[in-house]
């Protein structure tokens, strides 16, 4: 018999749940108390007035070993155990338990027999939901440590109706069915209704090893055509106007960045690091935000830096791999500076970097920086992935490499900027002569880039128009800005300098042509 547990959608209000129960005792013992109708009847079996008395003690029998119940929701039923509790006299301290008393003082007798209900402000712990086992085996014997845990989660109020079966005793009690709601109008039923199954069977622990079957049925009642036309309705009604108040919550347009200004958002994973010295590795990464008066601003509060977990390495295909899958975000906005307006759709030659320091952690705490490496966030919209190779400083002898294997420590960045262009550097050329350095271990980076501008909304038109995007030729289609720039502008120095080259030649070969006809003409002149 399945006593899973099944999930119900149901638009309709809960209080119009109504479950049926059929209890039934359906074990050998039932069987002797009719012999003791046949012995307290005697000679009179055969006449048709011990017939009749029989058949009347066997009905009022299984009248008492079977019991019919319809429960609504939230519908308390007292149990014996605790009709016996509330109606003595006491200082009852809560709100609930006053209230059960003044029922259990004002009822003659229990209408119910066996079947009863705890319900949502009830103190009522199933001891089977303590251990939660891992198979379906049944001989699987929970651990000591489960048995503890167990213990501790033990729940102590429930949150649903359940129907119970049992004695005065609490220990005797037994979960028929369990039925829990929330807040989206899921309906949490553990076991399902038997419709045309057969019925649930549960075993006392008890002696007499008692058996009982008993059936679920759903005896809600069922609406009719036109009920069911006017919920829909009312419910289409609810939904329309629930949109139409997001709606004006949200509004109907996407928040858009003001004109002139790009925003950029971007997400990003560090997924893992491979082939690196020593195990316990972790990541430091660092967003580098160009200055303001380079058109960059950052969101305030927005996280540019962080740490990654530490993670152990393991062998995959001869390397050894730590995978990390660490997602980071940033959003940052780019608005051209007054400086910079002149010179037209002049490429960005700024963007934001990202600075990685991969460094390891053992069990002794000793701390080594194992590489850097950096990249330029692309400014292609979409999904990224790159693999950076990294590299790490060496000392000037072999004691830095003896400390770094024996103590931890080595030669380490104080600015990861130094990995691209340093944030203090002024000067027209960067030289790193004298600085060593070997190659260490890989970083895979997954980055997706989002860009958004106003500007976007004006590309089709532009380039119906026949003229070219503003934006987009700032942005260029590579990632490194600051060679493109470098190519440009020497480029345009050397256009400068040919056309300057030109019209000088042009302006000597006039000359000379003048130069020429002049003394022609004078020649002339002189032979007449």
């Amino acid at each position: 018999m399945d006593f899973g547990t099944v999930f119900y959608r149901s638009k309709d209000s809960i209080k119009n749940l109504k479950i049926g129960v059929h209890l039934k005792k359906v074990t050998s013992s039932s069987i002797v108390p009719q012999a003791v109708i046949e012995q307290k009847v005697g000679s009179k079996s055969s006449t048709s007035s011990g017939m009749h008395e029989i058949r009347r003690q066997q009905e009022m029998l299984s009248q008492r070993e079977e019991e019919n119940f319809t429960f609504h929701w939230q519908q308390k039923f007292y149990s014996q155990r605790e009709f016996d509790m509330y109606k003595h006299d006491r200082d009852w301290d809560g709100v609930i338990e006053r209230k059960y008393h003044s029922d259990v003082v004002n009822l003659s007798e229990r209408p119910n027999r066996r079947l009863f209900t705890y319900v949502n402000h009830d103190k009522f712990t199933n001891q089977k939901e303590n251990l939660q086992y891992v198979t379906t085996s049944p001989n699987e014997v929970p651990t000591p440590l489960a048995v503890k845990v167990a213990n501790v989660r033990r729940r102590r109020t429930a949150t649903s109706s359940r129907l119970i079966d049992g004695e005065p005793t609490e220990d005797d009690e037994y979960v028929l069915c369990t039925i829990k709601v929330d807040a989206n109008g899921v309906i949490t039923m553990k076991p399902n209704f038997n419709q045309a199954q057969k019925p649930y069977k549960i075993e006392t622990d008890r002696l007499g090893k008692e058996v009982y079957l008993y059936t679920l049925q759903n005896c809600s009642n069922t609406m009719n055509h036109g009920e069911k036309n006017r919920e829909e309705k009312m419910y289409k009604e609810l939904y329309s106007r629930h949109s139409q108040y997001l709606s004006s919550l949200v509004g109907t347009e996407f928040e858009l960045p003001p004109l002139g200004v790009t925003r950029l958002v971007m997400y990003g994973e560090i997924v893992s690091a491979r082939n690196f010295d020593y195990d316990g590795l972790f990541v430091r990464y660092i967003v580098h935000v160009p200055s303001r008066e380079q058109g960059w601003n950052s969101v305030s509060g927005g996280s540019l830096a962080g740490v990654t977990q530490t993670c152990i390495t393991k062998v995959e295909n001869r390397d050894n791999v730590a995978y990390f899958s660490f997602p980071f975000e940033a959003e940052m906005f780019y608005k051209k500076p007054v400086a910079d307006e002149e010179d037209g759709d002049r490429i960005i030659n700024s963007w934001p970097k990202l600075f990685f320091e991969v460094c390891s952690l053992d069990s002794w705490s000793r701390f080594r920086p194992e590489g850097y490496c950096a990249i330029t966030i692309p400014n292609t919209p979409g999904e990224h992935v790159m693999e950076l190779n990294c590299w790490r400083p060496v000392g000037p002898s072999i004691v830095s490499n003896l400390r770094r294997f024996f103590i931890g420590g080595a030669p380490e960045l104080d600015d990861l900027t130094y990995t691209h262009i340093p944030s203090n550097f002024q000067g027209s050329r960067l030289s790193r002569f004298g600085f060593k350095t070997e190659t260490s271990g890989s970083l895979k980076v997954k980055v997706n880039v989002l860009l958004q501008s106003q500007e976007f909304c004006f590309s089709k038109t532009a380039k119906r128009a026949g003229k070219k995007d503003a934006l987009m030729t700032q942005l260029g289609s590579t990632v490194d800005y600051t060679q493109i720039r470098a190519v440009i502008d020497a480029f345009s120095k050397a256009h400068e300098r040919m056309k300057t080259a030109r019209e000088n030649a042009l302006m000597n070969l006039k000359e000379l042509s003048l130069d020429e006809t002049t003394t022609l003409a004078a020649e002339e002149m002189h032979q007449q």
